[in-house]
């Protein structure tokens, strides 16, 4: 064939091929090598007569070392090699075949290249699928296996090894050794079963145990088919392989829990029936103890009732009479001591009234009667009563409320001032000297009110706050010269909430305290 044949070929080709010489020069490329530089703008002339090892554009496609280890004889073919092309890179193996010109005796260097992207696309597919399968098999816990049984070959997937516990890539599926794992008193069944298709073509289904290493039992569930060819005769036994250990195990602790439940009844049947009888025998004298209890409460309330009225008759005569004398008493010392008869008189009148304030309240004979006021002026008559006792402590009050609060709440008009005057009472006795009460509101959620008392005084440690609502309970003040029962405040508990309000404070020690009260708004 003549030298213009072979030039068409080499045109023609669609392997992309590089021809050099020993001397470093390129001595022809063809068009299918100028595709692959995916660039339409060059020719043949851009490449023939230039230097091999040191072109430009080779070395950008990074071509020139592959070529290099070729000559070199480093290896006879580069695999995968990759070449920038726009959208995408292509992949290439390069192979190299050399000979010796007969006209100028020179080595001839001959690159074929060929375009294995999609193939290598391919294989990386079928790698990727082959690794997804693996890891939904690890996920769904299944196992595969296929044998071959004219040569009694055997094939099992990852999860096969480790569900039947053997170590793939080290062990060798074969049937002896599924046969080895299965329970001693299960191998009868499982044989019979793996029979059954050959008989009637149906399916495989077997539930079994495996009895592994170190005594440890799994329950596996396989399904599989034997796959027949025309004659009937038996290709390839296909099956899959499941772990259900864990729901075994949950039906069997249902089975337990359920035979337990039925014993727990049958035991709670009869305890029942005696808690019943003990039950009713309680009722009765629960209820035979509330009545006693009832009545004696009423007797308590009838008492206290009695009492205070009995008591206030003749403390207000003798307060009457102690007023009177010390009008007419000129001695100062007489005068004096009388003061404190009228002083003592007067604290013992106040706590037969709290007292007999606090058993209408515990007895429930309290009378509360709601209705809208305002508040404004419920805290300024309020103010007008205890002004003239603050200023003999020399307390300084501020008023934030009077001015800007022009709104009502809904509360029983006379309870709320005695509550409120309780407070600022308080504020005053256990404040410092020349201390300072600032009174205030704020707007709270659920259409709520929130009247504030804040002193300047001593305040009050946690214990104390937490047992300041209770009767009797002075928090600390039992051996001072500060007059007070100790009742005020659990009578103010009691009050507010009954105008469905509530009351709290806020202290620290050496502080003072925040004293408030939570009423409805109208």
């Amino acid at each position: 064939m003549d030298k213009a044949y072979h030039q068409l070929v080499f045109e023609a080709v669609k392997t992309a091929i590089l021809v050099a010489d020993d001397s470093d020069r390129i001595r022809a490329v063809n068009p299918g090598f100028l595709e692959i530089l995916g660039q339409s703008t060059f020719t043949q002339d851009d490449f023939v007569g230039k230097e091999l090892l040191s072109h430009p554009v080779l070395v950008e496609f990074n071509l020139c070392n592959s070529y290099q280890q070729l000559i070199n004889g480093e290896a006879e073919t580069i695999t995968n090699v990759v070449i920038p092309q726009p959208g995408n890179d292509s992949c290439f193996n390069i192979y190299f075949h050399s000979y010796t010109a007969s006209d100028t005796q020179e080595n001839v260097y001959l690159f074929f290249h060929e375009d294995v992207t999609k193939l290598t696309a391919a294989m990386e597919s079928a790698m990727m699928a082959n690794d997804l399968l693996d890891e939904i098999q690890e996920v769904s816990g299944f196992g595969w296996w296929d044998l071959d049984i004219a040569s009694q070959t055997a094939t099992w997937s990852k999860q096969e090894f480790y569900i039947l516990d053997y170590e793939p890539g080290v062990e060798k599926a074969s049937s002896e050794k599924f046969m080895a794992r299965i329970h001693p008193e299960d191998r009868g069944k499982v044989l019979t079963a793996l029979e059954k298709p050959f008989q009637d073509k149906g399916p495989y289904a077997s539930e079994f145990r495996l009895l592994l290493p170190g005594g440890k039992v799994r329950y596996v569930s396989e399904h599989g088919r034997v796959i027949f060819d025309k004659q009937g005769n038996g290709l390839h036994y296909l099956g899959t392989t499941i772990d259900v250990t864990h729901r075994v195990e949950a039906e069997q602790e249902v089975i337990n829990q359920r035979d337990r439940l039925q014993e727990l009844a049958n035991s709670l049947e009869v305890r029942i029936d005696q808690r019943t009888k003990d039950l009713a025998l309680k009722v009765k004298e629960l209820s035979e103890a509330q009545s006693a209890a009832d009545k004696a409460n009423r007797a308590k309330s009838e008492f206290l009732s009695s009492m205070s009225h009995e008591l206030r008759t003749p403390l207000n005569a003798i307060l009457g009479f102690s007023q009177l004398l010390q009008m007419n008493e000129n001695d100062g010392e007489t005068k004096e001591n009388l003061g404190e008869i009228i002083n003592a008189g007067n604290h013992l009148l106040d706590l037969v009234n709290e007292i007999l304030d606090l058993s209408k309240v515990e007895s429930g004979m309290v009378d509360i009667s709601i209705h809208s006021c305002n508040v404004g002026e419920l805290v300024k008559n309020c103010l007008s009563i205890i002004s003239p006792f603050a200023d003999t402590y020399s307390i300084r009050i501020v008023d934030n409320v009077t001015s800007s609060a022009d709104f009502s709440i809904n509360v029983d008009e006379k309870r709320f001032k005695q509550i409120l005057l309780n407070i600022l009472s308080n504020a005053v006795k256990y404040n410092s000297e020349n201390g300072k009460i600032i009174l205030d509101y704020s707007l709270e959620k659920e259409n709520m009110l929130c009247l504030s008392v804040t002193d300047t005084g001593n305040g009050l440690t946690p214990e104390q706050q937490s047992k300041l609502f209770r009767p009797f309970e002075r928090a600390g003040a039992e051996n001072s010269m500060i007059e007070g029962t100790g009742l005020g405040l659990a009578i103010n508990k009691d009050l507010i909430e009954l105008m469905d309000g509530t009351i709290g404070v806020e202290s620290e020690r050496g502080e003072g305290s925040r004293f408030w009260i939570q009423v409805p708004l109208s």
